[in-house]
């Protein structure tokens, strides 16, 4: 501003993109030097696609940097006491890549967390006129973690090495993930931390 005077906003619009590797990695043919990054975090670019419900708060809190503050950073559904009923969300990471740990944190919500959550991943590709991104019935989900996990209320879950599913193995890479409800609930983060893609 010049020579004085005010502002009472200044906004800047556009998509958080992910730092580049270092120039010593980026022809690299081992992943094993490749850091652990959160593939999910809206600071890399991730973003909630779609979601069954967002009842109480929006499921984009899930990528935000931090533990939160309180239940209103969080994602929460409204209960249903319909049987078998289920709540989700799909995020497109910000860096596809493998997944070697899957954070799914409580935090605050203590007498409406989920009783259990899954978690499935898919590597996918938009064909000529298809959605740019998954649909949550699609074909070709693959499961992350093994089975439904049981929850705690006020709680960091973290899943990995043998709580991967064992199908994990022989995957190298998602784009996006799903986290499922079981039957509804509150969660504050999902994190999903791995190695990029090097495309």
């Amino acid at each position: 501003m010049y020579p004085d005077g005010g502002f009472a906003r200044l906004r800047l619009y556009g998509h958080a993109v992910a730092p580049s590797l270092p120039p010593a990695l980026r022809n690299t043919s081992d992943r094993s030097l490749l850091p652990l990054e959160e593939l999910s975090s809206a600071l890399f670019g991730a973003v909630v696609t779609s979601v069954s419900d967002q009842h109480f708060t929006p499921a984009s809190n899930l990528l935000l940097p931090g533990r939160g503050v309180n239940m209103g950073d969080g994602w929460e559904t409204a209960r249903s006491r319909d049987p078998g009923h289920v709540d989700w969300a799909i995020v497109r990471l910000g860096l596809s890549g493998s997944v070697e740990r899957i954070v799914v944190d409580t935090k605050d919500f203590r007498g409406n967390f989920p009783r259990a959550v899954r978690v499935h991943g898919m590597m996918y590709t938009a064909a000529d006129g298809a959605d740019e991104d998954p649909a949550h019935n699609q074909p070709g989900w693959i499961e992350i973690i093994g089975g439904d996990r049981p929850c705690k209320a006020d709680t960091e879950h973290v899943f990995e090495g043998e709580d991967l599913a064992p199908v994990m193995r022989n995957v190298v890479g998602f784009t996006h993930l799903k986290l499922t409800l079981i039957p509804d609930g509150g969660v504050k983060r999902f994190r999903a931390f791995g190695r990029r893609s090097l495309h």
